[in-house]
């Protein structure tokens, strides 16, 4: 099982339960996500935090698209100016209550996600038709003191943590823990979105700290038999460009 902590920083209920494009895409370490992959092998999930009603989110949405994401998952922050126009737009792109996780952020009405996900505030587990594997998902509230869960997470297996509400993209190895701030959505662009004021934390130096940059991650959840259950991932920018890229497999570089 690959389990995965969502995250807002700031108010978080606790719950635990084709596109054209025309650009030219360049790869990372780990190459470029493949449009076409084997689904009985492997789950892909799309994350993109502080989102707003606007064309930079719909084009998010069509490179979700193109690269077949199964799953959406939105860590906090999407009601800035009009959530009811942002979740129209995610079901008229295929991303309904059935493969959408929303972590209410302080710019979020707990109200509103619990009304569009029918009462289920995080889908919780999702079992596979093979192999026996889930995935796990927990919205947690990080308020305060957010360091202190670590041990928790560690206790209970969690592989990785989602979260937002930083306008930026920030992703940490933490002993073998991949950490990531994925705040890339449309509301702030350019020199609007936050500064990097640090690159460590708790000590940790930061793998890869961009700002400025918008765009939405792709994270490949493998469960090959022949193989250790692991994750790919890249940031994809706005034209489709890759602005980073990680396995778990080599330490999250």
């Amino acid at each position: 099982m690959i389990c995965l902590i969502l995250v807002n920083l700031i108010y978080v209920t606790v719950i635990f339960l084709p596109i054209v494009l025309g650009f030219t895409m360049t790869g990372s370490s780990v190459g470029i996500p493949a449009a076409t992959f084997n689904k009985l092998k492997t789950l892909r999930i799309g994350v993109v935090g502080d989102i707003d009603s606007n064309e930079g989110f719909t084009t998010q949405l069509e490179i979700a698209n193109h690269y077949n994401v199964q799953v959406l998952i939105i860590p906090g922050d999407f009601e800035y100016t009009n959530g009811q126009k942002v979740l129209s737009d995610l079901q008229s792109h295929g991303f309904t209550k059935e493969n959408t996780d929303i972590v209410v952020g302080n710019h979020d009405s707990g109200k509103d996600v619990k009304m569009w996900l029918n009462n289920n505030r995080t889908f919780g587990q999702v079992k596979f038709d093979f192999s026996g594997n889930k995935l796990a998902l927990f919205n947690i509230d990080a308020n305060t003191k957010f360091d202190c869960y670590d041990p928790l997470f560690r206790t209970g297996g969690i592989d990785g943590v989602l979260q937002a509400h930083n306008h930026n993209y920030q992703r940490f190895n933490v002993h073998g823990m991949m950490y990531g701030v994925f705040g890339t959505g449309t509301h702030d662009t350019g020199s609007g979105m936050y500064p990097l004021n640090s690159d460590t934390w708790q000590g940790n130096n930061c793998l890869k700290c961009i700002t400025g940059k918008n765009g939405i991650t792709i994270i490949d959840l493998h469960f090959n038999e022949n193989t250790p259950k692991h994750f790919v991932g890249w940031l994809l920018g706005m034209r489709n460009e890759v602005l980073d890229g990680f396995d778990s497999l080599n330490h999250l570089q």
